[in-house]
């Protein structure tokens, strides 16, 4: 019985002491599982972080798709590329097809590419010019002319190979005009005017006025020439040799009502000069109308 119960006290205190480590070693496995749970959630939320910041600052260099900046004026893909056709800034244009050299036209100003690729400007009287993306033509438009002598006022000078402009001994005025517009298209905007003379005789200061009626060079006199408008368009200082003078505002003025009266050459002291008519010899000497439009 003793024995029994000896027995039983020892086998009660194996097993509160066996309970105990067993206790100690769940509180310490316990406690290396809490500090790994710690852990792992660091780790998570550090991980995040990167994720975070490598989406709101991406690399350029590592990223295919970072935005490049480029000059507006080149293509928007680099030169040499196989991306496609260039995208090309206002103005320019890629008319070649090469990426190489990206938008090599000025569609503005190449008279060869005139607004778009390939739309060449047509060769007029001076060389072909394109201004905003539209072509610029120049035409001559016909002229008519005669010289006015107030000494024998009912006389028709008309077809007299020279104009004369003087005020001594006799007064003498020089008349032009075209003989229509019709080679200015409707709606065209006339850029610049020009009268041309070839002057053999130079003399005083010329002023240049705009006519108020039309009038025939067949007819035409010094009685019947038409009144002058003032003030003048412009004055002159004749030299030998080829004289222009501006009339853009007169040719703008006849394109918006529709009739050319023309022009009067008017002495303005007593040393008269003297130009080649539209019936002289030699056509480069003749006068000329230049009318530059687009």
């Amino acid at each position: 019985m003793g024995r029994s119960l000896g027995w039983a006290m020892l086998g009660a205190m194996l097993c509160a002491s066996c309970a105990r480590g067993a206790s100690d070693e769940l509180l310490r496995d316990g406690g290396a599982l809490g500090m790994a749970v710690v852990d792992a959630s660091r780790d998570i939320e550090q991980d995040a972080g990167t994720i975070e910041h490598d989406a709101a600052i991406p690399d350029a260099g590592e990223r295919a798709d970072a935005p490049v900046e480029r000059d507006a004026s080149m293509s928007a893909v680099d030169a040499g590329s196989d991306a496609g056709p260039p995208m090309c800034a206002l103005g320019f244009a890629d008319c070649n097809g090469r990426t190489s050299d990206g938008c090599e036209i000025d569609v503005l100003l190449d008279p060869a590419h005139c607004g778009a690729c390939a739309h060449a400007c047509p060769a007029t009287l001076d060389a072909p010019r394109c201004e905003r993306g539209t072509c610029v033509r120049t035409i001559e438009l016909a002229l008519e002319d005669a010289t006015v002598d107030e000494s024998t006022p009912d006389r028709a000078l008309g077809g007299e190979t020279t104009l004369l402009v003087d005020a001594w001994p006799a007064r003498y005025e020089a008349l032009l005009r075209p003989t229509s517009l019709d080679a200015i298209p409707t709606g065209a905007e006339v850029l610049e005017a020009r009268l041309e003379l070839t002057c053999f005789d130079e003399g005083d200061d010329v002023r240049v006025h705009a006519l108020g009626a039309t009038w025939s060079e067949a007819s035409t006199r010094w009685s019947s020439r038409p009144a002058r408008r003032e003030p003048a368009l412009a004055s002159i200082t004749p030299r030998v040799g080829r004289v222009r003078i501006d009339v853009t505002s007169a040719v703008r003025d006849w394109i918006s009502r529709g009739t050319a009266e023309g022009l009067a050459l008017v002495p303005s002291g007593q040393n008269g000069s003297d130009y080649r008519s539209r019936e002289h010899g030699v056509a480069g000497e003749r006068p000329r109308l230049v009318v530059v439009h687009r």
